[in-house]
């Protein structure tokens, strides 16, 4: 039977292939009030931290922001991997998440579509069953 869920958009920064222990996790999804949530789940620390943003624009800011950063980390991470509904799981490799680059901006895009088309549920079914079950 499928089971509704809130839709995410989820970022996952790996430092360690074999380790997902060492993961940054960014979860994007749409808040009560026409803004947007991001919890950051961060490898480095016991706490989580979620902050509010009032629009797409601010959204797409805070992307940029992190790609930004990541750019410039010492700890330099292996691979960015992008859980966007409606869309394949994706992984890039650092070499291809520059600003200005083609897959940062494809990347960007992707997000750019959702937040302006945001899926409200997803339906979720069981192994072997179909969906007409």
């Amino acid at each position: 039977m499928p089971s509704s869920n809130c839709v995410n958009v989820q970022i996952r920064i790996i430092r360690d292939n074999c380790n997902s222990l060492k993961d940054e996790i960014f979860t994007l999804s749409k808040g009560t009030h026409n803004d947007w949530r991001i919890n950051h789940k961060s490898a480095f620390s016991a706490t989580n931290s979620t902050m509010f943003l009032p629009s797409r624009t601010d959204v797409l800011e805070y992307l940029h922001n992190i790609f930004d950063l990541l750019k410039v980390d010492d700890e330099r991470f292996q691979f960015l991997q992008f859980d966007v509904p409606c869309y394949p799981v994706t992984m890039v490799s650092r070499s291809d998440v520059l600003v200005g680059s083609q897959t940062f901006d494809n990347l960007v895009r992707v997000v750019e579509s959702v937040l302006y088309n945001w899926p409200y549920d997803v339906e979720h079914w069981s192994a072997g069953e179909s969906e007409s079950t």
